[in-house]
């Protein structure tokens, strides 16, 4: 849940989260010490092992309605979802960040990443 007095956004660990670095966890656990995809894990990204730890690199602000609204890179989708929408709008092979908000109330009710 977003908090207006804190600056970032904060961690939310999900049962998906925590699943995804037990299935992490069990995968590096069992490659051997050669492995160069352990050894790249290893030298590149432990920290994908344990539970994030303190705040996100997302500011609260940027997560604003207005500042999604104005933002160019922000892809308005109509109110149904239809691959014809991301057919459109040249989206295939691209990856980003979504979020589902209410205009209206200014209010965000989803947000998650994907690659299309």
């Amino acid at each position: 849940m977003l908090n207006n007095q804190t600056k970032y956004v904060p961690y939310n660990h999900t049962t998906a989260l925590n699943n995804g670095i037990i299935a992490l966890n069990k995968m590096y656990n069992h490659l051997p010490q050669s492995s160069p995809v352990k050894q790249y894990i290893h030298a590149n990204a432990l920290f994908l092992l344990k539970p994030l730890e303190g705040d996100s690199p997302v500011l609260t602000k940027d997560l604003e309605s207005s500042a999604l609204l104005d933002n160019s890179n922000t892809v308005k989708l109509g109110l149904k979802y239809s691959l014809l929408y991301t057919n459109d709008k040249q989206l295939k092979g691209s990856a980003g960040v979504y979020v589902f908000f209410d205009q209206v109330k200014g209010l965000i009710v989803q947000c998650g990443s994907c690659i299309n």
